[in-house]
């Protein structure tokens, strides 16, 4: 499963592989805020949005996943 990142001020959205298809077949209308990240998010895979990502929390997600047993 691929689940995209969106950045937002403060925050990162998780959001399923799924929900275009949830937009497109099932009317499915995410919340405001995250439509307006969405709108406002750097390209993924471009420099900005990894710095983005480091500066929203991403640097203690990060450590988090590295420090928990395998």
């Amino acid at each position: 499963m691929h689940n995209s990142r969106v950045l937002d001020k403060g925050a990162i959205y998780i959001a399923p592989e799924g929900i275009l298809h949830y937009i497109a077949q099932h009317w499915y209308r995410p919340p405001d805020i995250f439509i307006e990240a969405v709108m406002a998010c750097p390209e993924m895979h471009s420099m900005a949005y990894k710095k983005a990502f480091l500066d929203n929390g991403g640097r203690s997600l990060l450590k988090r996943l590295n420090d928990r047993p395998l």
